[in-house]
């Protein structure tokens, strides 16, 4: 069967750092011939590139960046509210695969009733939940080689809530998560062989599914003229960044990340401000995951509470853009560009994935 026999539904969590790899990945699938729907709330739709609205559902508040931490728990309950729609829309438009986020625990029991297989898609982890909040200080058991990919000691307890107490879901996100990986017929993870290799293996052989690798597509800022302005994925104020960041000397900016929708306390950010201002160094602040697992990036010591002050801040900004021992970021950083911007390794993902559903419908 050809590709442009299949239909694949597309169904995120509502965070902006979810929706946008899943519309990367629909966009890549839909150039293959695929038929791709991409399912999420009107509001949340009209913030995306020009994608047709699938799904009617009456929510004020559409995703996690309109919202405090301790308020994510009641989108989630409103998320359930999607079940029915979702089911009367699976009635209407019969898909060969959904693949889904770590939330709608509820999605494979449905798709079920209408014969459609479903896949989580999420980043490299196990889905293992560990007993203690200490436990989440050092490396995983499953890890059979030195690491660093732990947790800091102020983040641990928010962690463990995370995963193992329930909200006002009456699930935690770890149990919700735990019952797609149960329920699905294969996983498919954002990683890539050339990148996460090392981890890829020890998890594909604890989860012990049917498992398939997809790149890390990167959303590329490049805008068309005719694009509207109101496109939430490129503004006007990142096209006068580009020109200052051309005018600037190679290795000489300083990048600030802590992910896609960290809320900082208001004290912190005019702390990290100073910090930057005090390193007498060119800098750029932008809210992005760092990947500091592969020495890519350099993590600012913290307190024993998470705050970081501002004369760490500035001593690691000259240890890795003066200092010698920051070379070795710089090479590391280089070989990384090699991998997230090769279009053709991430185009036979896409192929190799293709093949691997094939085989699963089969």
């Amino acid at each position: 069967m050809g590709a442009e026999k299949y239909h694949i539904m597309m169904f995120p969590w509502l965070a902006f750092v979810h929706m946008i790899p899943f519309l990367e990945l629909s966009k890549r699938l839909a150039a293959k011939g695929i038929l791709i729907s991409y399912v999420s709330t009107p509001k949340n739709l009209q913030r995306l590139p020009q994608i047709p609205s699938n799904l009617e559902a009456k929510m004020t508040t559409e995703a996690t960046i309109d919202l405090q931490q301790d308020q994510i728990q009641f989108l989630k309950k409103s998320y359930d509210m999607l079940a029915e729609p979702f089911e009367c829309l699976l009635q209407k438009v019969r898909s060969d695969l959904t693949l889904i986020d770590f939330a709608p625990y509820w999605i494979p029991d449905i798709a079920t009733k209408f014969g459609i297989l479903t896949g989580p898609l999420d980043e490299l982890k196990s889905g293992k939940r560990r007993p203690s909040q200490e436990d989440y200080t050092s490396p995983p058991d499953w890890i059979p080689f030195p690491s660093l990919v732990a947790l800091q000691p102020d983040y641990a307890p928010h962690m463990m809530q995370i995963l193992h107490s329930p909200d006002a879901l009456g699930m935690s996100s770890g149990q919700c998560a735990a019952k797609i990986l149960e329920e699905c017929s294969f996983v498919v993870v954002r990683s890539s062989e050339e990148f996460d290799s090392k981890y890829s293996h020890p998890v594909e052989d604890y989860i012990n599914s049917p498992f398939c690798l997809l790149a890390y597509f990167l959303q590329y800022l490049r805008r068309k003229k005719k694009e509207p302005k109101n496109n939430m994925a490129v503004s006007s104020n990142w096209h006068d960044t580009c020109k200052w960041l051309e005018g600037q000397k190679p290795k000489s900016i300083v990048f600030v990340g802590f992910g896609s929708e960290y809320k900082m306390p208001i004290e912190q950010i005019n702390e990290l401000d100073f910090s930057l201002e005090l390193s007498k160094l060119p800098f750029l602040r932008i809210l992005r995951k760092p990947q500091n697992k592969k020495e890519v990036g350099s993590e600012v010591p913290r307190n024993e509470d998470g705050s970081f002050s501002w004369d760490k801040v500035a001593e690691s900004i000259r240890q890795v853009l003066v200092a010698p021992e920051g070379e070795q970021l710089w090479l590391k950083a280089a070989q990384m560009r090699s991998i997230f911007d090769n279009h053709e390794s991430q185009d036979n993902y896409i192929n190799k994935f293709i093949e691997h559903m094939e085989n699963v419908m089969s």
